[in-house]
């Protein structure tokens, strides 16, 4: 199993605003079937009444909102954006999403657990990422030689 598939993955994005990255990364879960408008405006509302909690680190932020009957299914999307992001966190700007559906609070573990493993290895991992010219570039940074029984 793949940690994030490469249809669901996009680069040079440009977005207006921080609503408007979540919209167009959450956008490719809905293409898929994923997910519906509603859990986009769900992670919008998240952020709006928390803050800035889904930027994680500099550069990357992990978009999600509390499972819900607009998720179809458990799924992630990657979008890689051509200009920094700002969501206002201290944390800094960012340029790189995932955004993460899980039908419950369980389903996405095993996958977000692959993707946090392959992030404390490789610190450049999210720099890699966002200067990668390709998606089968970034499928091979995230996908490549997975074991998810080590992950979990």
């Amino acid at each position: 199993m793949e940690i994030i598939r490469k249809e669901n993955m996009r680069i040079h994005l440009h977005a207006n605003s921080w609503q408007d990255a979540l919209y167009q990364a959450g956008m490719i879960l809905v293409e898929d079937e994923s997910i519906n408008k509603e859990y986009i405006d769900a992670m919008v509302q998240s952020i709006e009444t928390h803050g800035p909690y889904i930027v994680l680190m500099p550069g990357f932020a992990l978009a999600h909102a509390e499972p819900s009957e607009h998720v179809l299914k458990t799924e992630m999307a990657l979008a890689v954006f051509d200009e920094e992001i700002d969501f206002h966190s201290i944390n800094g700007p960012v340029r790189l999403i995932v955004v993460l559906a899980s039908l419950n609070k369980t389903s996405h573990l095993e996958r977000l657990a692959a993707m946090a493993s392959k992030m404390m290895d490789d610190e450049t991992l999210i720099e890699r990422i966002i200067h990668s010219k390709s998606i089968d570039e970034i499928s091979g940074l995230i996908n490549d030689e997975l074991d998810l029984n080590q992950a979990s």
